[in-house]
């Protein structure tokens, strides 16, 4: 392929004028546009590539000898065809698109609720942040090996109300990323500070 950055990959599968329906690969100008490649030979060739993949591993501390899940990113050696390999690059294109219009679609809906936004509403907007491994202002030599340092996550955010706005990070061992992690998060914000009032509050937009 010419391009060399999935920016202009996407601009030209798109329309001129790219709107959510482009990314989403609902517009019916351009849904069925896809890369254009050079000519291939249809060979089976060997490449690396990033799987996030579950390990099983002995918990050392315990002392019964406690197997543990584990969730580790690694780069693998993958083999295939040419055509099965540019199969796989357009799908993860389209899922990578329509993140991209999620993410345009979030953008417009906050604007648009923080331009209008009424005493009655609270708009929260809240992310991940990476996980932190925790270190001792002293340690001993062993610690720096195998998988003796703890993590932590942050989950960090911004509660919006029309007259204030409070910024908030809450902080656990827990590494868990879901649905149900991020409201347990949130549980210890929506119950104080600039959301003590909640009497008040009709609308709730996260």
């Amino acid at each position: 392929m010419k391009e060399k950055r999935a920016s202009e990959l996407i601009e030209n599968v798109c329309c001129p004028v790219k709107s959510e329906q482009c990314l989403f690969r609902n517009c019916v100008n351009c849904a069925d546009k896809r890369v254009t490649f050079f000519p291939y030979s249809e060979d089976i060739f060997q490449y690396k590539k990033w799987d996030t993949v579950v390990e099983q591993k002995v918990n050392s501390k315990s002392n019964d000898d406690q197997v543990v899940k584990s969730k580790v990113t690694k780069k693998n050696e993958a083999s295939d065809k040419t055509s099965d390999f540019l199969d796989g690059f357009h799908n993860v294109m389209t899922q990578h698109m329509a993140h991209l219009g999620r993410v345009e679609h979030q953008k417009e809906a906050s604007k648009e609720i923080q331009e209008n936004i009424s005493p009655e509403d609270l708009l929260v907007m809240a992310d991940w942040s990476e996980n932190y491994q925790c270190k001792c202002a002293e340690e001993v030599q062993s610690v720096h090996f195998g998988g003796s340092r703890s993590e932590v996550s942050l989950h960090t955010g911004i509660a919006i109300r029309k007259e204030n706005r409070e910024t908030f990070c809450t902080i656990s061992s827990h590494k868990e990323h879901g649905p149900i992690s991020i409201f347990a998060h949130l549980k210890p914000t929506l119950e104080r500070s600039v959301l003590e009032d909640t009497k008040n509050i009709s609308s709730f937009h996260e």
